[in-house]
């Protein structure tokens, strides 16, 4: 299974702004919206900004508003409709043009969200008022998704300058990623030390942290994170967090100790890694039906989709590999949408049907053209056309 380095998610925010020209009917329902929105409630909050659009339809304020709220519904073609309604109005609205690219970053469509957020950058002009701060930060993060590490770096240093000390655990998080593979490894460390001071308790950044490293080539800087974790160990410790540690590490044992423990205690998502513990330790007879039951109680979770699809790859088992991998394809989860689409290609290799998957890895390589093994793989079956 293909594996990447994780980011902390971005959350679209919206901004107060300044509101002229508009009707009290438009101004009401604009502020009903905005307390539906802050309470989570959006389709509420988008019906409300809806009718301030259509009672003042040349406030491109409402439009945004309307926008980040789709954003939340996850109806990416309207908002990138109501953004481009807000551009048509005002060619100089920033904030149309930080949505688009905050529409296109969700849709996994990088490239496009870099030349939208860099037009919203560009308009702020040092401001550094909500509107960029938040335009700079989907755009270091494109910039760390895309490998361009250098600029990443220098974003990141731009953002850590003006953040609050809450956030910037998570910029140090980012800028010591871009170290890691700038291979500027002593900076990459002083900035994950910093991020640890200041969330010391946060599990998933030390496995980030240790991800990172390994793909590097840093193989005792990484492990040194996850045995971190280690320390002080007691009964009262999380024994689904220990046991993940320990299967990371490759503790196979230790790791089904604990999950198992976990297991008992009723702990959902022990199911699933305890069922990669047993693969590892090749008693399949557990790990098939711990996939199973796992699948079972998720059926929408694209993830194991894409573990279980491995799983089978594993076990000579293609076509049952691909049917479940072209399931989790379909529900078109950004987060693992490059594990599918690589496991997909490597299926149909291992099936010799070679023109399949050269017509699966030409594509992949296009969507991520920095991705040696799969260009490594793509060379080699043009050799078989």
């Amino acid at each position: 299974m293909k594996k990447r380095f994780i980011i902390f998610p971005l959350v679209a925010a919206v901004t107060v702004l300044a509101m002229t020209g508009c009707g009290a009917g438009a101004v009401q329902s604009c502020n009903k919206g905005m307390e539906y929105y802050n309470s989570h409630n959006y389709t509420e909050a988008a019906s409300c900004f809806q009718e301030a659009v259509n009672k003042s339809s040349e406030n491109t304020d409402y439009r945004i508003y309307l926008g980040m709220t789709q954003i939340e519904l996850e109806d990416y073609d309207a908002a990138m409709e109501t953004f481009d309604a807000a551009i048509a109005i005002d060619a100089e609205c920033r904030d149309a043009y930080r949505g688009k690219g905050i529409v296109f970053y969700k849709e996994g469509n990088y490239a496009e969200a870099l030349t939208q957020l860099k037009k919203a950058i560009d308009m702020s002009q040092n401001k550094y008022d909500d509107i960029h701060v938040d335009s700079l930060r989907y755009y270091a993060s494109s910039l760390l998704i895309t490998c361009d590490y250098a600029n990443a770096a220098e974003a990141y240093t731009l953002l850590l300058d003006k953040a609050n000390q809450k956030e910037k655990a998570e910029l140090y998080y980012c800028r010591g990623t871009a170290y890691v593979f700038l291979r500027e490894e002593n900076k990459a460390v002083l900035d994950y030390e910093e991020s640890i001071k200041i969330c010391d308790d946060n599990y998933v950044t030390y496995c980030n942290m240790y991800s990172n490293f390994m793909e590097a080539g840093y193989a005792d800087r990484a492990e040194s994170y996850l045995k971190r974790l280690l320390n002080g160990e007691s009964e009262d410790k999380d024994k689904l967090l220990f046991g993940r540690t320990y299967f990371i590490l490759g503790d196979y044992e230790k790791a089904k100790e604990y999950l198992e423990t976990a297991y008992s205690d009723g702990e959902g998502d022990a199911a699933y890694y305890l069922a990669m513990t047993y693969e590892k330790l090749q008693n399949y007879a557990e790990a098939d039906r711990l996939y199973q039951e796992y699948l079972g109680k998720h059926p929408n979770d694209a993830h194991i989709y894409n573990q279980y699809g491995a799983y089978l790859i594993n076990r000579g088992n293609y076509d049952g590999a691909l049917a479940y991998i072209e399931t989790g394809i379909e529900y078109d989860n950004p987060q693992v949408m490059q594990e599918l689409y690589f496991n997909r290609a490597v299926c149909y290799e291992y099936k010799h049907d070679y023109a399949k998957a050269f017509e699966y890895f030409s594509e992949y390589v296009k969507k991520y053209p920095n991705d040696k093994a799969a260009q490594r793989e793509y060379e080699f079956l043009k050799t078989r056309q």
